[in-house]
C-alpha cells in the first residue's frame, strides 16, 4: 500500500472529481500516483496540469516522450513509472523487441535517426557523470529539432525527475497499468480496448 491512503474515484468530490475526470479522459483510468495526490486537490491539479502540458500536449510525438519517460525512470530506479510508461508504449504499438532494446541499449532500438538522437540526448541529460553542453543541444538542432521542441524535451525530463522521486517517496505500488505491462496475456485482451478509447491507431 502507498504510504498515504489514496482517494478512490468513487469517493472523489469537487475539484478532485473534476481532475480525475480529466485524467481518465486522457489516460482511460486514474493511475494510483494521481489518486494518492487526491488528498490535496491543489497539488493534484498542479502536478496533473504540468504532466498534461509536458506529456500529452506540445509538438513532440507522445511516443517519443513516453520513451524518454521510460529511459529516465529506469535510470532513477522507479519501477512504477517504468511499468506505466512501458504499457503506454505497448498501447501505441511499439514492438516487444523495440521495448527490450529501449530498456537495455538505446543504440540498438529500431527507430528513425531523428528520434534516436532525442533518446540519446535524454540519456546524456540524466547521466550524473557528465554535464550537457551547447554541442549536445546543437546535435539536436542538426537532427531537425526546433529550440521549442528541445525545451519541451528538457521539461519532460525535468518532470520525470520530480515524478520518480514523488512516487518513490510515497511508496506508490503497482496498479493495473503496471500489471498490464508485465502480463502479456492480460494485455492482449486489454490493450486493444485502451487503444480505441485513447484514440491511438
Amino acid at each position: 500500500m502507498p504510504a498515504i491512503d489514496a482517494v478512490p474515484p468513487s469517493k472523489a468530490r469537487g475539484k478532485v472529481k473534476e481532475i480525475y475526470s480529466d485524467i481518465k479522459g486522457h489516460m482511460m483510468a486514474v493511475p494510483l500516483a494521481f489518486r494518492v495526490l487526491g488528498v490535496r486537490a491543489e497539488i493534484l491539479e498542479a502536478v496533473w496540469l504540468e504532466f498534461k502540458a509536458s506529456m500529452l500536449e506540445g509538438e513532440l510525438p507522445r511516443e517519443a516522450k513516453e520513451m524518454m519517460a521510460v529511459i529516465e525512470s529506469q535510470a532513477n530506479g522507479c519501477s512504477y513509472c517504468v511499468g506505466v510508461h512501458t504499457m503506454f508504449l505497448r498501447v501505441m504499438g511499439l514492438r516487444e523487441d523495440q521495448i527490450t532494446a529501449l530498456h537495455n541499449k538505446i543504440e540498438s532500438v529500431e527507430i528513425d535517426d531523428k528520434l534516436k538522437a532525442l533518446l540519446l540526448f535524454a540519456r546524456k541529460a540524466i547521466d550524473r557523470e557528465r554535464t550537457l553542453s551547447a554541442e549536445d543541444v546543437e546535435e539536436l538542432r542538426a537532427a531537425g529539432y526546433s529550440d521549442g521542441q528541445i525545451i519541451e524535451a528538457a521539461v519532460v525530463l525535468g518532470n520525470f525527475a520530480f515524478v520518480n522521486r514523488l512516487v518513490e517517496a510515497l511508496d506508490v505500488e503497482e496498479d493495473l497499468p503496471v500489471m498490464l505491462s508485465k502480463n502479456r496475456f492480460l494485455a492482449a485482451f486489454t490493450l486493444p480496448i485502451m487503444r480505441r478509447k485513447m484514440r491511438i491507431s
